[in-house]
């Protein structure tokens, strides 16, 4: 063999392999994301929806912005047949961007009842947001502790 085919065949290789992984990467990570404003928005966008979807009973669609490992435990507290809770508003009071690309936190403001009592009242619930880049969306990692204990002292009252 002669060295300018064999000088074309690395190359080619080279190019196939150079294209390839790029085209893994790009695939993994939407070029928006690199724009501060952009990943504020989409913070913004999964906190306004996740909190829309609690105010309508909306538990699942809320849950599938909940990370996967932490969905069931969210969807059995908010669920809860011996006192479920109701949310009746939701506001996004600020979304602050982490040291980390793919870390965010946002402060909601929930009113919400939980049965037996119909007594509204607030919850503040600061969020952590985590970006999948594989999945290309921001998961909620919920304090569970904050909704496990949201209005259950109201609730005890008006059970007595």
């Amino acid at each position: 063999m002669n060295r300018p085919s064999v000088l074309c065949g690395y190359l080619a290789a080279l190019g196939l392999l150079v294209s390839g992984l790029s085209g893994c990467s790009i695939g993994y990570a939407d070029p928006d994301f690199l724009m501060p404003g952009t990943r504020e928005e989409q913070v913004r966008e999964a906190a306004e929806a996740f909190g829309a979807n609690l105010r309508w009973d909306r538990h699942e669609y809320a849950a599938a912005l909940v990370k996967p490992d932490e969905r069931n435990a969210f969807l059995m507290l908010v669920r809860d047949p011996k006192a479920p809770v109701h949310f009746t508003d939701f506001e996004l009071l600020n979304v602050e961007l982490g040291e980390k690309m793919s870390e965010a936190s946002a402060l909601m403001s929930f009113k919400l009842y939980r049965l037996p009592s119909t007594t509204e009242v607030q919850l503040l619930d600061e969020q952590s947001w985590t970006y999948d880049a594989r999945k290309r969306r921001w998961f909620l990692t919920p304090s569970l502790e904050t909704y496990r204990d949201a209005g259950k002292d109201v609730a005890a009252e008006y059970s007595r």
